[in-house]
């Protein structure tokens, strides 16, 4: 025996071998093992856990968790089943992993190439690339019916599919809303909700023309109850009719087919077989037993089937038609169950277990999973074990306390040995290929210069800066949601962005000759906190001959531009919207300017501040002062009157040559200027020219002066006439008064004479009277005849006979519409009717009840006769008849009436029987703009029912509103969608 072996038979305490040992059989140390020098191992070996500084692996080695402090150098392949954990990053060739960063893929130098032997890389989160990128070959959009495409630009080419009749635009359930076509649709199959075609008239029925085209025809009509056709009907195949009424009996020489239900209230007898003949839900015969039996193989009862005698069931029985039925046993099982076939059913689901087995026997399981398992002969804390026939057994040699696996007599390991605690190694060389099934952590840095193969993925592998995959779509996705690639990244295909792009670098270089941007604004120096945190950002065009910019300075609060600002024709400077300056104006809107040298103004309106008299210069061209523009009103008052040494400014000759003149001059040209009856010296003295009348007096006490003078006022003759002379004459006429002696004074005009006066009065030897009289007239002698004829109670009078008055001295009746000073009541009054005259007329009425009463008349109680309208303020009382124009009243008591018009507003309860409109579907309660609230009824009889709440706004279960109709049919009852026209027809089943 080895001084190993013998050393291994301790146990129990720490062995340190400092020597030479060699170990030629199995050995077991029970406790820990410190090996100063090298351990050769040249079979498999198998421990817990293990220390050392620097480890060499030859052969294969299992290992289930490997922890390397320092470095792990593999010269040949590792085989990794589980996942790789290098805290410290992993340089595979040039392929950089964590290294430069913890989330960080990149390469020590050279270009980073992601490849997959599948042909697609897939990255799950979001993918910021800092350079531009190209997607060829085939893309998909989206993995999932959930995921959403959204087109912010515009289609620019023909969206064609890859292969004819294959693709779908939208599907049934999810369908695009409008689709908008210049051209012409062209679709093999076309399924739709609704159609609408233009040329097809309203109620006739659809029918196809020539080549497939929809028309129809005014023969072949349907209103939605009625087909009509105007032409004749021949029906060579079946007739099928929604309803049929036999009044009487009916004979059918063939068999009648009937689709729908057959209504017998009565029961039926077909042969033997009595249907509801015995009882109204009972199937019999009247002879014989009944046998159901259907052409189909199956008889199907759809409610509960109780069976009061035995039943048998022949051939296959099923029980339950779905998972949701339960099926209860009620009695016992009087034979055994056998499945239909071996190994083919199960009793119970791995989701749904029966509870308990009760088994007096034996149970024959080929194979038995259990959630737990109690064998009553096996001990507490011993490793169970498969004795003969496979009967599970025990023994005491070999237990397990929960850490400690003991084991009493010799341990045999002929096969790998398998380390299920932690393993700790220094360091650890594996020259050969290494497999390990679980995953390994690495602290450090992992150095793999031949390229890592992590399942599919391969790292410097096909190339040393290299990361595709053996077979395979390639994924990177990052537990934070950001993937970042730090270097410029090159993609031979195609790179869709579905997420948001941002680009953190400092510098953004766009190699292609058209950049399109669908946004409507692009932000610069994004997150300036002010003003002087943006000075200097814009827009910079590199240049050989200097760099054009375009930049916020924030010292002048402006946007400078290094070189010209070039507008094209047409176009000008706004601010605010106002054009302020353009290549031939600068805009009305500039008030106020600080310019200190203009050039040539052509035109132009100077509305600025006055110019002081130190920048006018003398006008000395005529013409450029407008009379309109001198202000004389708005100067200095001369403060004193005009003399001859004030000037004024004249026009010589009119030919734009001002002069100065003095007011002498004034004076003299409108002196000279007089002429005619009256002129001026030119000192201003007034000559008028003679007229003829010598100067003198004329007139005197005895005579009266007459004076003829002309249009210009001048005096051109006078003469005079006696005072006491009995003719006064002027004009065409002459007045005379003469004293008669008898005193009397008669006048005469023209020698004719006109009246005589006297103190007994006035007469008139012709014309007449003009003015109004007062006092008596003398008719004593005569009376004169009426100018004009007077009516005298409907006569005719004018003074020339006497008066005959109808109902007094003639025939006829007496207008007494007037007042009678003192009048004599008559004991009979005539009455003539008035039904049309269109006047107001006020009803008499008087204080008392009897005796002598005055009439008297209340502007509030009249009538019309042309419209027979009587007015008054109030009527008190009942009414009887039937009222066709009642007032409009607010408040009525259980013996009135009520009349309403548009105007008229009833704010009171209004209780009543039975409300009756004038005439038959007339008139409405309420309209389509006002409506009643509720109406509360226990019967309610009406025509077409109409439904609609677009008039309170959409329902509370989608918001949307309709409007349906519900008409009536002789055997149906139908409803109409007045929004879209479409009709339904109610099912209805009869009780």
């Amino acid at each position: 025996m080895s001084r190993g072996r013998e050393l291994a038979k301790v146990g129990g305490t720490t062995q340190t071998i400092s020597g030479i040992s060699t170990f030629v059989g199995i050995s077991t140390f029970a406790s820990d093992v410190r090996i100063h020098g090298k351990l050769d191992v040249d079979g498999d070996i198998s421990y817990d856990e293990m220390t050392s500084v620097n480890s060499k692996v030859t052969g294969v080695t299992t290992a289930t968790d490997v922890q390397i402090t320092r470095n792990l150098i593999v010269t040949g392949i590792t085989t990794v089943t589980g996942a790789v954990d290098a805290n410290g990053g992993a340089t595979i060739d040039n392929i950089q992993i964590g290294v430069t960063g913890d989330n960080e893929i990149d390469t020590a130098s050279g270009n980073l190439t992601i490849d997959s032997a599948g042909g697609t890389v897939t990255v799950d989160d979001n993918l910021t690339v800092s350079g531009a990128t190209v997607l060829n070959g085939t893309v998909d959009l989206g993995d999932a019916t959930s995921d959403t495409i959204s087109f912010v630009g515009r289609v620019d080419t023909d969206i064609v599919p890859s292969s004819d009749g294959a693709r779908d635009l939208g599907t049934s359930a999810l369908e695009f809303q409008d689709l908008h076509l210049d051209g012409t649709a062209n679709i093999d199959t076309l399924a739709a909700d609704t159609a609408a075609i233009a040329d097809l008239t309203d109620n006739r029925v659809v029918i196809a023309g020539t080549s497939g085209e929809l028309e129809d025809d005014a023969n072949l009509t349907f209103n939605g109850s009625t087909l009509s056709v105007g032409v004749a009907l021949d029906v060579d195949g079946a007739t099928t009719l929604d309803g049929l009424t036999v009044a009487e009996a009916a004979t059918f020489d063939v068999g009648v087919t009937i689709t729908g239900a057959l209504d017998a209230n009565g029961g039926a007898s077909i042969d033997n077989v009595q249907i509801g003949v015995t009882g109204n839900n009972e199937i019999d015969t009247a002879s014989g037993n009944l046998t159901i039996d259907s052409a189909g193989g199956t008889v199907t009862v759809d409610d509960i089937l109780s069976v009061s005698g035995n039943a048998s069931f022949d051939a296959n029985v099923t029980l339950g038609n779905a998972t949701g039925d339960t099926i209860t046993p009620t009695g016992r099982f009087n034979a055994d169950i056998v499945p239909a076939s071996d190994g083919a059913v199960d009793l119970g689901t791995s989701s749904l277990e029966f509870m308990d087995l009760h088994l007096d026997g034996t149970a024959n399981i080929d194979a038995l999973l259990a959630d737990t398992a109690k064998i009553g002969d096996l001990t507490s804390g011993r490793v169970v074990l498969a004795g003969a026939s496979g009967e599970i057994e025990d023994s005491g040699n070999l237990t397990f306390n929960g850490t400690v696996l003991a084991v009493t007599g010799n341990e045999t390991v002929s096969g790998t040995f398998d380390v299920d605690g932690a393993t700790t190694l220094d360091g650890l060389t594996v020259a050969e290929a290494a497999t390990f099934d679980v995953g390994v952590t690495i602290t450090g840095a992992l150095d793999a210069n031949g390229g890592a193969s992590i399942d599919n993925v391969q790292i410097g592998v096909t190339g040393n800066n290299e990361i595709d995959t053996s077979s395979g779509n390639l994924t990177i996705d990052s537990a934070g949601g950001t993937t970042t690639i730090d270097d410029n990244a090159t993609v031979t295909g195609n790179l869709t962005v579905t997420g948001n792009l941002q680009i953190d670098g400092a510098t953004t270089t766009v190699n292609t000759a058209t950049m399109t941007v669908e946004d409507k604004n692009i932000e610069i120096a994004k997150g300036a906190a002010n003003d002087a945190a943006a000075d200097g950002a814009g827009i910079t065009i590199d240049s050989g001959d200097g760099d054009k910019t375009w930049n916020w300075v924030d010292s002048t609060d402006s946007w400078t531009s290094s070189e010209h600002i070039d507008l094209a024709s047409g176009k000008g400077l706004k601010l605010n919207g106002t054009t302020v300056l353009s290549g031939t104006t600068l805009g009305s809107s500039i008030v106020t300017s600080s310019l200190t040298a203009l050039g040539t103004i052509t035109t132009g309106v100077w509305n600025g501040t006055a110019i002081a008299n130190d920048y006018i210069a003398t006008i000395t061209a005529p013409g450029k002062v407008a009379l309109s523009s001198l202000e004389i009103d708005g100067g200095t008052d001369i403060g004193a009157d005009l003399v001859d040494a004030d000037e004024v400014i004249v026009d010589d000759g009119g030919g734009g040559t001002n002069r100065r003149s003095d007011l002498t001059r004034v004076k003299k040209y409108i002196y000279s200027a007089a002429s005619g009856d009256a002129t001026a010296s030119d000192s201003g003295a007034i000559t008028l020219a003679a007229s003829g009348v010598s100067a003198g007096t004329v007139g005197s006490s005895t005579a009266i002066p007459i004076l003829t003078i002309d249009s210009k006022g001048r005096v051109t003759n006078t003469s005079t006439t006696a005072v006491d002379s009995t003719t006064i004459a002027q004009g065409n006429s002459s007045v005379a008064v003469s004293d008669s002696g008898t005193g009397s004074i008669i006048a005469t005009i023209d020698g004719a004479t006109l009246a005589t006066f006297a103190a007994a009065g006035i007469t008139l030897s012709s014309g007449k009277f003009v003015g109004g009289l007062t006092g008596n007239a003398d008719t004593a002698s005569s009376a004169a005849i009426l100018t004009t004829a007077r009516n005298i109670g409907g006569v005719s009078f004018d003074g020339s006979a006497a008066i005959n008055l109808p109902g007094v001295n003639a025939a006829g009746n007496q207008d007494t519409s007037g007042t009678a000073a003192v009048a004599t009541l008559a004991t009979n009054s005539t009455i003539t009717a008035n039904n049309t005259a269109n006047e107001t007329v006020y009803l008499t009425f008087t204080d008392g009840a009897t005796g002598t009463q005055g009439l008297e008349t209340d502007t509030g109680l009249n009538y019309n006769p042309s419209t027979n309208t009587l007015v008054a303020g109030t009527f008190s009382g009942g009414l009887t008849g039937t009222a066709t124009n009642a007032a409009l009243l607010d408040s009525l008591d259980s013996s009135q009436f009520v009349r309403a018009d548009a105007d008229d507003t009833m704010a009171a309860t209004l209780t009543a029987r039975a409300i009756v409109p004038q005439s038959d579907s007339t008139y409405d309660l309420g309209t389509n703009s006002v409506r009643w609230a509720n109406v509360y009824a226990d019967d309610v009889r009406t025509g077409d029912l109409h439904l609609s709440n677009e008039h309170r706004g959409g329902n509370t279960v989608d918001g949307s509103w309709g409007h349906y109709q519900i008409q009536e049919g002789e055997d149906d009852l139908f409803i109409m969608n007045k929004r879209s026209g479409k009709k339904f027809r109610f099912v209805l089943e009869q009780v």
